[in-house]
């Protein structure tokens, strides 16, 4: 199992990447007023595939915005400064948060006709760098 952390700016495809993934596009909701609204404000996403040895590997994908990108950056300052208190899933309770030290890999995704979008998630990868340091 390999666990992924999907971060990014408000909009840049956070959710349409991971429902891409697993085979479920995003259909946006509107308000009325023509403006998609995502009904949802984090996703995780389970893609199972096989390796060339024909062995059955499973991706979990969590998307981090948000408040939650807030929880899971405070957890990992709180972790570099010796020990934090368990982290919890708010929005999901009795089930355990995010950790970026038990994340095995990052994505960091930007919407590509967005200077400010790209930019939010350069400074997103150099501060999820520096936190996770050897660990991610």
């Amino acid at each position: 199992t390999v666990q992924c952390l999907v971060f990014g700016a408000p909009s840049s495809g956070k959710t349409s990447l991971l429902r891409a993934i697993v085979g479920n596009p995003l259909e946006l909701e509107t308000n009325g007023s023509g403006e998609g609204e995502r009904p949802h404000a984090c996703w995780s996403a389970v893609a199972l595939t096989r390796g060339p040895d024909e062995r059955e590997r499973t991706l979990v994908l969590h998307e981090i915005g948000g408040e939650l990108e807030s929880q899971v950056l405070t957890h990992a300052m709180l972790a570099a400064g010796g020990g934090p208190p368990p982290l919890v899933n708010e929005r999901l309770p009795g089930t355990p948060g995010i950790d970026l030290s038990r994340a095995d890999v990052a994505a960091f995704v930007f919407d590509a006709s967005s200077t400010k979008s790209f930019k939010a998630a350069l400074d997103l990868l150099v501060k999820v760098s520096e936190l996770a340091g050897e660990s991610l």
